[in-house]
């Protein structure tokens, strides 16, 4: 399929000029998603965290995440995800990270 390149640049600088007209997400204005001060696992904005892995396709990776006391610079909280890359998961390691 031929693709206009002209026509596709026009239209993304449409989309992009739109979104830039569009008022931030109500709870955006500081910049800051998340501080998991409070020990919850919440958003200011947005649809919040989820954790997403290859195993909802074909893949064996896990992953999990928890709010943990420990903050940077002395805060009372952070977000810890651990996981685990496994099987067929494995080639990720040397053709997406391995840059």
């Amino acid at each position: 399929m031929e693709v206009d390149r002209r026509i596709y640049r026009a239209r993304l600088e449409q989309e992009r000029s739109e979104a830039e007209r569009r008022p931030a997400p109500v709870g955006s204005e500081s910049g800051l998603v998340s501080d998991f001060e409070d020990g919850q696992l919440g958003a200011r904005f947005g649809s919040g965290w989820q954790v997403t892995t290859e195993s909802e396709g074909s893949g064996h990776a896990t992953a999990q995440m928890q709010v943990v006391p420990e903050g940077a610079n002395g805060g009372k909280g952070s977000l810890l995800i651990t996981g685990e890359v496994g099987g067929d998961d494995s080639r990720l390691l040397r053709h997406g990270w391995d840059t």
